[in-house]
């Protein structure tokens, strides 16, 4: 059986089933609509996934997922750049549904226009690493930006909390 892992703010206990919190939260209209940060992530993620439903429809989509990690150095990763709390082992119902994705695309999408963010979701959807060099970082390009690969795991389906790992 394989090791996932997932990274939240929330206390959990051992039994609980996860649910899919993030498309729930932004694509409520009271989450963006006093701040542009929010209304501009709301936007990029209709973007990517009108870009997933048209050209990736067997991929898992990012507002109905579960975030999850296949290793700790990645949820580490995470749990650090956002500030979080928990770091739990999971257990999924079917694995093999799970796919891996570099989310620095999204960090990439900042600033960037409607084309760019597109060609971003093409990216991220394809599995490809913001490492690749053959990719158009679009407004970013000779920038001399620099992002490190962090894989996420995005999964649709049950995802049982097995045991806390790290607080």
């Amino acid at each position: 059986m394989r090791t996932f892992y997932h990274v939240s703010n929330v206390k959990l206990s051992k039994g609980t089933v996860l649910e899919p919190r993030y498309g729930n939260t932004i694509n409520f209209h009271r989450y963006f609509r006093d701040t542009y940060t929010r209304f501009s992530q709301y936007l990029k993620e209709s973007i990517f996934e009108d870009i997933r439903t048209n050209k990736f429809p067997s991929s898992p989509s990012r507002v109905r997922s579960i975030y999850l990690w296949r290793d700790l150095e990645n949820a580490m990763k995470y749990k650090c750049k956002y500030n979080k709390s928990f770091i739990y082992e999971v257990e999924l119902e079917e694995p093999d549904l799970a796919k891996e994705f570099d989310m620095r695309w999204m960090d990439l999408t900042e600033f960037q226009y409607y084309e760019s963010i597109k060609e971003i979701a093409d990216y991220y959807y394809s599995g490809k690493s913001v490492k690749d060099d053959s990719v158009n970082w679009g407004f970013y390009k000779n920038s001399g930006v620099k992002f490190e690969t962090i894989w996420e795991t995005l999964y649709e389906g049950k995802v049982t909390v097995k045991s806390l790992v790290s607080s």
